[in-house]
């Protein structure tokens, strides 16, 4: 959710006349500025899972994920294959992108057989570590009048904080993005039947089928049969990560989910993976695991 915060403190300030024009960007080289020997994203010392979690095993982020799937998977009987076309989707969608990091097609026997991380996540449930950058500019609605390029505004948003780490982590139900989401159409005066595509955070697999659920694109517990049906592709009823998202374009933070959220609205995503006539965009992110949730709905034009 950095950064729809970052957008939100640009609003804040050019609604109260501290400036004319802002810009929120968002770099990093998680994949070549690791130190060596070094695997995955090195946390600092003092997160809060280092008296109740890390002495059981429960370390950095690809741990908790593994345990909300495996609860999903207990309480709604979904499938390692159902999460396996989630990271096809994705991957499909960044064969399509010339900006994306992973654009190898991949195949179903290529995900199973992808070395394990944490049950039931092997390497492909995973977002890639990525070098790269995002930047949106924001200014007055009278400004972005004269602009060349089509505007894209923010038309509502919503948010919600549950819990810092995994051991205080409510059940799937009581997660903020639900509630986050609900706030943000409301407050844009929409349903999730206008938006024409998400762009929904992808750290793992299983983030994708709980925001599908959440953001109401499908009914609770169904997330992965809405996958494996191939309603998150392109062509299905409502797109979600056209760009790839963070399994297959790139982590960034989850600022690409924003940049190609405008592309997607100002029609300038490259022809294969453009949605037609596409006017309304929702964007959903969470920070930590799935502790701090926020959701952005945008909107082509003034």
């Amino acid at each position: 959710v950095t950064p729809m915060t970052m957008i939100l403190n640009a609003i804040a300030a050019i609604g109260q006349g501290y400036a004319d024009v802002a810009l929120c960007t968002f770099g990093e080289n998680a994949l070549t500025g690791r130190p060596k020997g070094v695997h995955g994203l090195p946390q600092g010392p003092s997160l809060g899972q280092e008296e109740f979690e890390e002495p059981f095993g429960c370390i950095g982020m690809v741990i908790p994920y593994a345990l909300v799937a495996q609860r999903h998977m207990q309480r709604y009987g979904t499938t390692k294959e159902q999460l396996g076309a989630v990271a096809m989707s994705a991957r499909r969608h960044a064969g399509l992108n010339p900006r994306a990091q992973m654009r190898k097609p991949m195949t179903m026997a290529d995900y199973m057989d992808a070395r394990p991380i944490a049950d039931p996540f092997g390497l492909l449930d995973c977002s890639v570590m990525s070098d790269g950058a995002g930047a949106v500019v924001l200014t007055t609605v009278e400004r972005a009048r004269d602009l060349r390029t089509m505007p894209v505004r923010v038309l509502g948003f919503g948010g919600k904080a549950t819990h810092k780490n995994v051991n205080q982590m409510p059940d799937l139900d009581d997660l903020g993005l639900r509630p986050a989401g609900d706030m943000a159409l409301g407050r844009a005066g929409l349903r999730i039947t206008d938006a024409d595509f998400c762009c929904i955070h992808d750290a793992f697999t299983i983030s994708t089928v709980l925001g599908a659920e959440a953001l109401g694109l499908c009914a609770p517990g169904e997330g992965g049969p809405y996958a494996a049906a191939g309603k998150l592709d392109l062509g299905g009823p409502c797109p979600v990560n056209p760009h790839g998202g963070l399994l297959s374009h790139a982590h960034i933070g989850g600022m690409n989910h924003l940049c190609e959220a405008v592309r997607q609205l100002r029609h300038e995503a490259e022809a294969p993976r453009q949605v037609a006539g596409a006017k309304v965009g929702v964007v959903s992110g969470n920070g930590g695991v799935f502790s701090l949730c926020g959701v952005m709905v945008l909107g082509r034009g003034l």
